[in-house]
C-alpha cells in the first residue's frame, strides 16, 4: 500500500528554502545581480519545472499547468505578441523561499529561461508577472 505525506504549503516552502540556499554561501547583496542569477539559475529553474504538470497548445497560445487537470495556470505564452505571463503565484512562493529581493530582480528571467528549455524554438519578446485564475 502507498504511503501519503501531506505537506503544507509552510512545509514546502522551508524544503524548498533550504535545497535553494545550499548553494548561496554569502550574502547575495555582495554579488552582482547577474552573478547570482548565473550561480542559482539550475535549481531555481529545476524548481521551476518540478512546478509544472501539464500545458495546453493552440494556434494562438502555449498554457503551462501546475496541476493535471489545466485549473492552476502558471504560464500563459501568447504566439502573437510573443509575451510571456506566469502567475503572480510562483512570485509569492518563491519571494518567501529566496533571500530578498533575488526572485524581485530575476524572477523573469528564471521564467523565460524555464520556458525556454521547454519550448527552445519558441521566441519571446516580453516576460511579465501576472495575476491568473
Amino acid at each position: 500500500m502507498k504511503r501519503v505525506i501531506k505537506i503544507t504549503e509552510s512545509d514546502l516552502v522551508q524544503i524548498v528554502k533550504r535545497v535553494l540556499n545550499e548553494q548561496i554561501r554569502r550574502d547575495w547583496s555582495d554579488e552582482e545581480h547577474e552573478e547570482i542569477f548565473d550561480r542559482t539559475k539550475k535549481n531555481v529553474i529545476k524548481s521551476l519545472k518540478g512546478k509544472l504538470k501539464s500545458y495546453y497548445e493552440d494556434d494562438e497560445r502555449i498554457v503551462l499547468y501546475g496541476d493535471e487537470d489545466g485549473d492552476d495556470r502558471l504560464m500563459d505564452y501568447r504566439k502573437n505578441s510573443k509575451e510571456l505571463y506566469y502567475n503572480r503565484t510562483l512570485s509569492n512562493f518563491y519571494e518567501k523561499v529566496l533571500p530578498h529581493p533575488l526572485w524581485y530582480v530575476n524572477g523573469k528571467y528564471y521564467v523565460y529561461d524555464t520556458f525556454k528549455e521547454l519550448f527552445p524554438d519558441v521566441q519571446v519578446n516580453r516576460v511579465t508577472s501576472a495575476n491568473m485564475s
